[in-house]
């Protein structure tokens, strides 16, 4: 950067394609991680939890987020009251709650993927798509990330008008 140069601050989301590398780790490049306001500036490794997505994309959070302290929170509750599963929300949670992960972004941001859900992909899944924003991290399968932006821009006009409404600030 130049002398008098203001620098920028980084983009509030990027997606890119990266290759899924051995035992099915992913590398997280800094133009995503840089969007990611809990890895921006952390140093590996780094705490974190995957839980899949109601579009069946992979959300990694940080372990210190909202959903990270409920998770905690939860697997506390269980071990004081195993009964809590018999009611059907419980239930339902515990079921969730089984399917998140606790890991941590390692070195050179490497993060290895849980082979539960990576042998639930098609065998033909090389690479996958991340898209970092805010306070997400997103990790979806080419197709899936493909279907997820047709569906968005068959509703795009309808979507943006209320986000962008001026009288919503």
């Amino acid at each position: 950067m130049s002398r008098g140069e203001v620098e920028k601050p980084p983009p509030p989301i990027s997606s890119m394609g990266v290759l899924l590398g051995a035992r099915s780790r992913v590398t997280i490049p800094s133009q995503v991680r840089n969007c990611i306001h809990w890895l921006r500036s952390a140093k590996p490794p780094v705490p974190c939890i995957l839980s899949i997505g109601p579009e069946r994309q992979l959300v990694v959070s940080s372990s210190a987020s909202p959903f990270g302290s409920q998770r905690r929170q939860f697997f506390d509750v269980l071990m004081k009251r195993p009964s809590i599963v018999e009611t059907a929300e419980g239930h339902r949670l515990a079921r969730f709650f089984a399917a998140t992960w606790q890991r941590a972004i390692q070195e050179h941001f490497q993060l290895t993927l849980p082979e539960a859900l990576t042998k639930s992909w098609s065998p033909d899944v090389t690479a996958v798509t991340l898209i970092g924003f805010v306070d997400t991290l997103e990790i979806w399968t080419p197709s899936a990330w493909a279907e997820e932006v047709a569906r968005t821009a068959r509703d795009y006009e309808a979507l943006l008008d209320p986000v962008l409404d001026p009288s919503e600030e």
